[in-house]
């Protein structure tokens, strides 16, 4: 198995980890000083990103190339940045009251639900059957990992 196929595990990893150590940042510093020591790290480390792309371009998929246009822009364009804060700022705070099983076993249900929907609405791929019953086997297996 190449590693690209465990990029999806990776993320999850990835995820938990900004949620855990945002949150221990929140404690010491405030959870609004965090959330903009992240966004910053952020900022810098999709510069320096983009640079790379930018100087070995053969290097990287075409998805990655920058091409920005204002022609090509729409007023939308902001909502993944705001949809960022919100879950920087979200994890950590949940995490804080309900621990981390509980927020990723909720997580995971709500992105369940709204990738089923989203394949359905946006992208003509149908909620078959097989698709739900296997979101729900996947949620419920989270639950029970969570209850422990």
């Amino acid at each position: 198995m190449r590693l690209i196929q465990l990029s999806p595990l990776l993320l999850g990893f990835a995820i938990v980890g900004q949620g855990v150590l945002n949150r221990a940042v929140g404690e010491r510093w405030g959870l609004s000083a965090a959330v903009v020591l992240n966004a910053t790290v952020l900022l810098a480390s999709a510069t320096a990103v983009m640079l790379l792309v930018r100087s070995a371009p053969q290097r990287f998929p075409a998805f990655f190339s920058p091409h920005p246009s204002l022609d090509a822009s729409a007023w939308w364009f902001i909502f993944p940045g705001m949809l960022g804060c919100v879950i920087v700022t979200g994890v950590p705070w949940a995490i804080s009251r309900f621990g981390a099983a509980p927020v990723f076993v909720l997580v995971v249900a709500g992105q369940m639900v709204a990738s089923l929907a989203w394949d359905a609405l946006v992208e003509g791929r149908p909620a078959t059957l097989p698709r739900v019953a296997g979101a729900a086997l996947a949620v419920a297996g989270a639950a029970l990992v969570s209850r422990g």
